[in-house]
């Protein structure tokens, strides 16, 4: 299909060992580079070849030198070269990589943008020109950390404020916030403003969208598969997170839903999307669904996708090369994707109510359950998470 599959593993690798398990099934052999120490796919099968990046302290555009040695040395033949990426870090550096255009790369992105849709003003401004006002959320591109003051003041002091795309290589503090918000019992604006001023010089830019509510209760997404004008589209629920408040998902579920679609279509269309990208809506006072963000990679619960009957990673090999999708079934397979550790700390901390949720769960959980990691069939990966996390909570590391 093409010369060479490559995974470029970064973050918690939750997402690559879910890639590689289904590029093992399929029966495609695949190469590693890892932008993490200690990665769970050393040795994986059908691993054709494996490189380990050591970018600590290494600023963007070394490491895009490093990446770039790094792809050319891996080869495999006639064509271009497929990637995967599968957190921030290396969505951003491919983009950067795309844009020196000395590499024939195929990954997924927005044709129509220049950095693909991973920078948020860009692609709000992108759409807002097509004319997609409705369902977008509000977004405002700040000049300065004094903005901040003057928008909250116009918004009625209830906004988030975001990067344009996650800094390279950290997040905004120490603390591991990927924004800074406004309103409710949140600090003062003056509060807001500090902090903003210590975190600007280490984005490329920020934007701030006014806050909007969970639709029917929950924050969802469309995910859509685009090859030329062939389009596929699902929906997910995310049912838990923690913290509730900016955290990461722990419970999500597969959806027959289909009302985001439409726009998640016409967004597609409108940043001409070579690939699979999922887009996150909330909604305003009105109860219109917006597009709040979102992501032209596997995302950390794609298997949800693929469990219920779309076999998301095929397609997005074909896509990214304009090949016709996969001719499916019509059937449907309700899914639950849980992250243990996540729920854990849920219940274990209040911070989601512990009764209400476990009889949520217990009705939920009646579909098929997908578990990352912990369901994974490849050698080594559970016991290397396990060492992992022990690391991280043990004194010195040990």
């Amino acid at each position: 299909m093409t010369a060479a599959v490559i995974i470029l593993s970064g973050g918690a690798e939750t997402v690559s060992v879910a890639v590689a398990e289904r590029l093992i099934d399929a029966g495609i052999d695949y190469s590693v580079i890892s932008l993490v120490p200690d990665s769970l796919l050393r040795d994986a099968p059908h691993c054709h070849s494996f490189h380990e990046l050591n970018l600590a302290g290494a600023g963007l555009e070394e490491a895009c030198d490093l990446l770039a040695v790094a792809i050319a040395s891996i080869g495999g033949g006639e064509g271009s070269t497929t990637v995967f990426a599968t957190e921030d870090d290396s969505l951003l550096l491919l983009s950067r990589l795309h844009l020196r255009n000395d590499l024939v790369l195929c990954f997924s992105r927005g044709e129509s943008l220049r950095m693909g849709g991973l920078d948020k003003a860009e692609l709000f401004e992108h759409l807002e020109q097509a004319g997609m006002t409705s369902v977008l959320a509000p977004t405002f591109r700040l000049d300065s950390p004094e903005d901040s003051l003057r928008l909250a003041a116009r918004l009625g002091h209830d906004l988030v404020i975001k990067p344009i795309h996650k800094p390279w290589g950290r997040t905004l503090d120490e603390s591991g916030n990927k924004v800074i918000t406004v309103g409710g019992r949140l600090p003062a604006l003056a509060d807001v403003k500090r902090a903003l001023e210590n975190a600007w010089n280490n984005c490329d830019g920020w934007i701030a969208q006014p806050r909007l509510r969970p639709i029917r209760q929950a924050e969802r997404s469309a995910c859509v598969i685009r090859s030329g004008k062939e389009m596929r589209g699902y929906q997910i629920v995310e049912r838990l997170k923690y913290p509730r408040m900016g955290g990461s998902a722990a419970w999500v579920s597969s959806s027959r839903d289909t009302d985001l679609l439409p726009a998640a279509f016409a967004i597609a269309e409108a940043i001409d999307l070579r690939g699979v990208c999922e887009m996150s809506f909330l909604e305003d006072e009105q109860g219109n669904p917006k597009l709040l963000e979102l992501n032209c990679r596997p995302w950390l619960q794609f298997e949800l996708v693929e469990a219920s009957g779309c076999p998301l990673i095929l397609d997005t090999l074909k896509a990214v090369h304009g090949q016709a999708l996969s001719i499916l079934e019509p059937a449907f397979t309700e899914c639950h994707w849980i992250q243990p550790e996540r729920m854990f700390l849920s219940l274990a901390t209040g911070d989601s109510p512990r009764m209400e949720t476990l009889r949520a769960l217990a009705r939920g959980v009646r579909g098929k359950m997908v578990i990352p990691i912990y369901g994974s069939r490849l050698p080594k990966v559970k016991s290397r998470w396990i060492a992992r996390n022990l690391r991280k909570v043990l004194p010195n590391g040990r």
